[in-house]
């Protein structure tokens, strides 16, 4: 992503162009989008003027859905499909990190050994509450899976929140702090 007049943006692509050449690194130059929102691995990304917007493509989300739906037909589920969709899953989360709880006791089912009479596949049951969530989720957002990357977040503008914890074997402590301020805590 590049900022600035068109004549500057034509000049700093040159230059990164230039660097990478004599780097002598392969470019894919038919790749090149030279546009406010371009679309990259799955991935839609528009340029605004406070920020960056990435929207990941419906198919994706599309097909997500529709092996959330297999899944829920069938008491067992393929490893070889909850392998495929866990990649388009792993995919998505690299945008929306709130995912990648979810997907842990996924992994983990699909690691599992098989039943003994059902080789190659799990339980169904093994990631009923996980299926569930995404299900829910993705229903309710499906057209609209996107995050915004503003400026002011990215240069840390604004108030300051932070949490701290702590833990022993005799109690549990955490405090909230606006702006160096700390304005709650308990123990």
């Amino acid at each position: 992503a590049v900022r600035g007049t068109p004549e500057r943006r034509r000049i700093l692509i040159t230059l990164m162009v230039l660097v990478w050449n004599s780097l002598e690194f392969k470019l894919a130059f038919t790749k090149g989008q030279l546009v406010i929102t371009v679309t990259w691995i799955g991935i839609t990304i528009t340029i605004e003027q406070e920020g960056i917007r990435a929207k990941v493509k419906l198919s994706i989300i599309d097909d997500i859905m529709t092996d959330l739906e297999a899944f829920g037909r069938s008491n067992i589920i393929s490893k070889k499909e909850l392998h495929s969709f866990l990649g388009k899953l792993s995919h998505v989360s690299g945008l929306l990190l709130v995912l990648r709880p979810f997907m842990i006791p996924m992994w983990a089912a699909w690691g599992a050994p098989s039943p003994a009479d059902k080789p190659g596949c799990i339980w169904a049951s093994q990631t009923e509450t996980e299926t569930e969530w995404f299900r829910v989720f993705f229903a309710g957002n499906g057209a609209s899976v996107e995050r915004y990357f503003s400026l002011d977040a990215y240069n840390r503008v604004g108030t300051v929140v932070e949490i701290g914890t702590d833990a022993s074997a005799w109690g549990l402590g955490c405090w909230l702090s606006v702006d160096g301020d700390i304005t709650e805590y308990f123990t």
